[in-house]
Parts: C-alpha cells; structure tokens; sequence
C-alpha cells in the first residue's frame, strides 16, 4: 500500500540555507500539521492529535522525501510519539527528475 505524506511546519531556521537535516534538528522546528492519506481518502494529523497509525509494510510517498524523513525522526518521533519511519519511501521529485519534467511542486503541476 502506498501512503502519500505532506508535513506543513515552521522554524527560525531557513529551510533553503540549512538544509533538511539541520532544519529538523533546529529546536525551533515545529510541525503544524501532517496531511496522509490513501486513494482511500485523506487523513489529518496535529499537534494534541495521538499519533497516527500505518499499515505494515507501506510505502510512503512525498515529494522531496528527505525533508519528510528527517521531520519524523528528528521531530515527529521523538516530540510527538509518532511511530518508527516505514522504511521504503518513494520521492516524486525524483521520479520527475529521472522523466525530465521539472522537480518543483509548481513546475511538475504545470507540466502534467
């Protein structure tokens, strides 16, 4: 099953200047909420939520996925109980990349 995750958060560090990993690790770094869902429908995660629930064995889906990766487990985990990062993941920037379609969220859309 394919679970597709976005997280919406904010910081006092500069996401384009640190970079993901640094940016999750900043203390300032807060998730304001997780959207997921399935071809099944939506679901919405935030802050006081309990912690959601995956299948077994998903994979999940995102783009730029390094930045959802490192939010789970650098903030998400440990702040919130969330559950251990899944292990397979699929990005979708990579997957524009390696068709030569532009990898950002804006350009994909415009180009699909």
């Amino acid at each position: 099953m394919i679970v597709g995750i976005d997280f919406e958060t904010a910081s006092a560090a500069d996401l384009k200047t640190v970079g993901a990993w640094a940016y999750s690790l900043h203390p300032s770094t807060r998730v304001w909420c997780a959207v997921y869902g399935t071809t099944g429908g939506l679901k919405s995660w935030r802050i006081g939520d309990p912690p959601p629930s995956f299948p077994a064995g998903c994979t999940m889906l995102a783009h730029n996925c390094a930045f959802e990766k490192s939010i789970w487990q650098n903030v998400l985990t440990p702040r919130y109980g969330w559950p251990a990062m899944p292990e397979q993941w699929e990005d979708t920037q990579a997957h524009a990349a390696a068709a030569n379609l532009p990898v950002t969220l804006e350009g994909l859309g415009a180009a699909l």
